[in-house]
């Protein structure tokens, strides 16, 4: 299970690390809402919500890329949601993340 991290801010991230090759799609849960599936640099939008992927690599050598979904939200109403995200390359879904309260 590759780690998901939750990242509170303006704008929020929710951050899915990988652990092979650039992923294809990245789809995000968030509670039971989908988000995606999302390559590179693509967004998406939902209802006055837009949420965009950006992944880059962090260790070549560990093969290690993160999959970063940046939320245009306040942080307000963030508050309280759970995020997973299955990544299409990845060994099953990652585990979920649980935001600030």
């Amino acid at each position: 299970n590759d780690p998901i991290v939750f990242t509170p801010g303006s704008p929020s991230t929710v951050t899915c690390i990988s652990t092979v090759s650039p992923a294809t799609n990245v789809t995000f849960m968030r509670g039971s809402t989908t988000v995606g599936p999302l390559r590179d640099g693509e967004s998406m939008d939902f209802g006055d919500v837009t949420y965009q992927l950006t992944q880059t690599v962090t260790s070549r050598a560990q093969s290690t890329y993160d999959n970063v979904l940046t939320i245009a939200e306040p942080l307000s109403s963030l508050a309280g949601s759970t995020f997973s995200c299955q990544v299409e390359n990845a060994l099953g879904p990652s585990q979920t993340s649980q935001p600030f309260q």
